[in-house]
């Protein structure tokens, strides 16, 4: 669980609802990548609740996972690989 931070009135043009801290005291997956304790920032175009009704198990939600983003809405360096059950897109800087 991380902690929501709201954005200030002039982020308004970006597109952005709100930022969610994660800090990761043990890290994460990828192991040499991620696997050191850091601070994961998250920023989201949806609301909190559009978020907390997503449903990883719902078929549909599988089927959008599992595409791939578009090219204009990926960094350069923006990698991408299956999940650990091989069914979603997750993606990685590299």
């Amino acid at each position: 669980m991380g902690r929501r931070k709201p954005l200030p009135p002039q982020a308004g043009a970006t597109g952005f609802d709100h930022v969610l801290l994660n800090w990761n005291h043990l890290g994460h997956a990828p192991k040499g990548v991620f696997d050191v304790a850091h601070v994961d920032v998250h920023f989201y175009l949806t609301d909190e609740a559009a978020r907390a009704a997503i449903e990883p198990t719902d078929p549909a939600y599988l089927e959008e996972a599992a595409r791939e983003p578009a090219r204009r809405f990926r960094t350069p360096r923006r990698s991408l690989s299956r999940s650990r059950d091989g069914r979603a897109l997750v993606g990685q800087d590299g």
